[in-house]
């Protein structure tokens, strides 16, 4: 099976889990952690525990907070490694599942000043991991991305979520959102590239979005009332080779999708007329079916009453049987006494003959 056919069939995959069963509500809105609503895909989380397990973040921050499960996900993770403290923000107030390792932050992602509250939930913090969640336009991404960069530490990560919205390959009436604004992030800025080994899972939210700070030499001045980042360049030819392969690749599989999702939708149309076909056939075999069954009916019933019938004309025969015995009968008793009369008359007259010849 080509690389290509291979995408088709997760792609396929990735719409059927993420939109859900016909007449059923979107999987991943259906999906809980510990009882509270967590709306990502199971293999994504998997992969963010492998993630703090290998980089143990002092500090998690996570834009997008919703119900909080997400959040309490990643501070069960933190748990279980001992280490890690997660503030996530929102613009929304509402009843949220409590944790020591959590801090709900409340405000706008790309507020600095809620960032710098970020910054501060954690003295120090060695190890930063972001996770981008938020809202998705591309306007409101492409801005996150500009100031969180500057706070992921080297090796770690900036993970972009829901990138695969605006028919990547879900979500195509979504319009541009995180997978546009990855793309003109990536043109502009080296000091990340996508960490296509955090896709092998095949099902990901999250296409091209794990992306890990790659420069060898860093660092960062965060001041109270800001934040202030510099980080010296150094450009791998290496790197940009692997992204532009991996860009060039991925471009092609998206050319080929929409190609091969054209001919699905020529092929779903085609199925709907010969569904709607079979529908009328099936409407018509029906009403066939009922009459026939209507016919059988009357048949039975006129075989019922012709059974009666027959009944009624072998107990006439049998009446008319016994009539005609009881005839014969007496036709034959009358026979013999007519025959004992003759008999006792000729007698008599028998004698009657001899006494007249004496």
């Amino acid at each position: 099976m080509s690389q290509t056919q291979s995408q088709i069939i997760i792609d396929e995959f990735h719409k059927l889990y993420y939109n859900g069963r016909e007449g059923s509500a979107k999987t991943f809105e259906q999906t809980t952690w510990m009882g509270v609503s967590c709306l990502k895909c199971p293999l994504d989380l998997w992969i963010y525990q492998e993630i703090i397990y290998d980089l143990k973040p002092d500090l998690i921050i996570e834009t997008g907070t919703y119900h909080g499960g997400s959040a309490l996900y990643l501070a069960s993770i933190c748990d279980a490694i001992g280490t890690g403290h997660i503030a996530t923000i929102d613009v929304m107030d509402i009843e949220r599942p409590t944790h020591n390792r959590i801090s709900y932050l409340l405000g706008s992602s790309t507020d600095p000043k809620v960032i710098q509250q970020a910054l501060s939930c954690v003295t120090n913090p060695n190890v930063i991991l972001v996770i981008l969640d938020s809202d998705h336009s591309k306007a409101h991404v492409s801005e996150e991305l500009r100031l969180y960069a500057p706070i992921v530490t080297n090796e770690s990560y900036l993970i972009v979520e829901d990138t695969n919205i605006n028919g990547n390959p879900v979500g195509l009436s979504l319009g541009e959102g995180p997978y546009e604004a990855v793309s003109d992030f990536l043109e502009h800025n080296d000091a990340f590239t996508p960490d296509y080994l955090k896709e092998k899972l095949l099902l990901t939210f999250n296409p091209r979005g794990f992306l890990k700070k790659t420069y060898p030499n860093h660092h960062a001045i965060i001041a109270k009332s800001g934040i202030d980042r510099k980080v010296d360049e150094m450009p791998d030819s290496l790197t940009s080779a692997i992204e532009s392969a991996h860009k060039v690749e991925l471009e092609q599989y998206r050319s080929d999708f929409k190609v091969m999702n054209k001919k699905l939708g020529e092929i779903r149309e085609r199925s709907s007329n010969q569904a709607m076909r079979a529908g009328k056939a099936e409407g018509r075999l029906k009403a066939s079916t009922i009459k026939l069954q209507d016919t059988m009916e009357a048949l039975q019933n006129m075989t019922a009453t012709l059974q009666d019938k027959t009944l009624a004309l072998q107990e006439s025969s049998r009446l008319i049987q016994e009539k005609t015995t009881e005839v014969e009968y007496i036709k034959s008793l009358t026979l013999v006494k007519l025959t004992l009369s003759a008999q006792k008359l000729a007698s008599r007259i028998k004698k009657s003959l001899l006494q007249l010849t004496r």
